[in-house]
């Protein structure tokens, strides 16, 4: 995991210059292992619940870069990162072609 703590700014600052297909993909990703660790961790502790709000936040910055939607559980500091995020993408080195199918630069 990028973050130990549940930490969502910790993450965003890690991805931060990445592609915006890998930003996707370790969001997936740091959202499972975030579940998993809420889910293996039955107590209803801090650190479970800090498990699932994070996993929340990353579910949602998932649908905020897939279709600009925000999710309800962001803070306006949230959104701020994430669209802060958006503007320090490097363009994808890949494009869709007119027949669908995914082209490597």
């Amino acid at each position: 995991m990028f973050s130990i703590n549940c930490d969502f700014d910790m993450f965003v600052r890690e991805v931060k210059g990445k592609d915006y297909y890998d930003i996707i993909l370790l969001a997936e990703q740091e959202a499972t292992q975030a579940w998993r660790r809420s889910y293996n961790n039955q107590s209803r502790d801090c650190a479970s619940s800090a498990s699932r709000t994070y996993q929340q936040k990353l579910i949602g910055l998932i649908g905020y870069m897939r279709h600009g939607l925000k999710a309800s559980i962001f803070s306006d500091e949230d959104l701020l990162l994430c669209s802060q995020l958006q503007g320090h993408m490097l363009q994808p080195g890949r494009s869709v072609a007119p027949d669908g199918y995914l082209n490597r630069a």
